[in-house]
């Protein structure tokens, strides 16, 4: 597998949790005593951020634009490899599950830039 192959895997396989924000900080090897403080500080007074939960925006409703004239396309789909079919499919699972993606069964747009995609159903 090559490296955006591996990259991928490990962050499609990623288990989010709780950040233990202490022991982070004090990892960081190349920071001074005094610097891992000066970074504990700020991440401590936003720790909810790294509960490793989904949050949900509260802010104002977002408005996409599109480019005037843009026009819905579809490629072909690729089919992904038996091997490694049980982890994009794990992770939209899990996505569905926490609210992020929501099943549709025909969706008008559709990426077609070259790139690997998940689904393009939803």
């Amino acid at each position: 597998m090559d490296d955006a192959g591996a990259r991928a895997k490990r962050t499609l396989d990623a288990k989010c949790q709780k950040a233990d924000l202490k022991t982070v900080c004090q990892s960081q090897s190349r920071l001074t005593v005094e610097q891992k403080g000066q970074l504990e500080a700020p991440l401590c007074k936003c720790e909810p951020l790294f509960d490793g939960q989904l949050g949900r925006w509260q802010g104002q409703e977002v408005k996409l634009e599109l480019n005037e004239g843009a026009k819905p396309c579809h490629s072909r789909a690729c089919n992904i490899p038996r091997c490694h079919m049980q982890t994009p499919k794990a992770k939209v699972e899990c996505l569905v599950k926490t609210g992020v993606l929501k099943k549709v069964n025909r969706s008008v747009w559709a990426a077609q830039d070259g790139s690997v995609k998940l689904i393009s159903d939803f």
